[in-house]
């Protein structure tokens, strides 16, 4: 993967994120500059990367910039159930990378997805359980165990092809 594909991909985490809830434009408009900084320099994500976003941003505002963002880069708006993928495969990558924790990842997981969510996650919202389950004596023990499983469920959704990817608007 080049550059220019891995700014595509982060923006395309960051806009999942923002998708699931309007928090992280900030960082949605960080990654558009990221783009930028690679030659992606379409008028929308010069746009988007230039947008102030404070307290008062009018969120209709900052949606309009990724609507266009959207269709600029091929990311068509996803159902629920795809979304919740990629938003999960973004926090994997997050984890993968060491900026969240196993039990930061495992939490999120079980707040964000749930068990109401979709199957394939269902391994990554079971992992707070199992740390729920876990007696306080066994901590260093439990917490590989868990970690090991985590190793698995990330390589299994992974493996899940990227859902804009297999939506992609061309």
């Amino acid at each position: 993967m080049n550059e220019a594909e891995r700014a595509r991909m982060s923006f395309a985490d960051f806009l999942a994120v923002y998708d699931l809830s309007f928090h992280g434009a900030q960082v949605l408009v960080s990654a558009a500059t990221d783009l930028l900084v690679l030659g992606i320099d379409c008028p929308v994500v010069v746009a988007v990367a230039s947008a102030i976003i404070t307290p008062e941003t009018n969120r209709f505002v900052i949606d309009d910039l990724v609507r266009d963002a959207r269709a600029e880069l091929g990311l068509a708006q996803l159902d629920d159930d795809a979304l919740i993928i990629r938003v999960a495969q973004s926090q994997l990558r997050r984890w993968a990378a060491g900026v969240m924790s196993d039990r930061e990842l495992a939490a999120w997981a079980h707040k964000v997805i749930g068990h109401d969510g979709p199957f394939v996650l269902q391994a990554l919202v079971n992992a707070d359980d199992e740390f729920d389950d876990v007696d306080n004596s066994w901590t260093t023990l439990a917490d590989a165990y868990v970690h090991s499983g985590l190793l698995d469920t990330a390589s299994n959704i992974f493996a899940l092809a990227d859902p804009w990817e297999m939506n992609r608007v061309r």
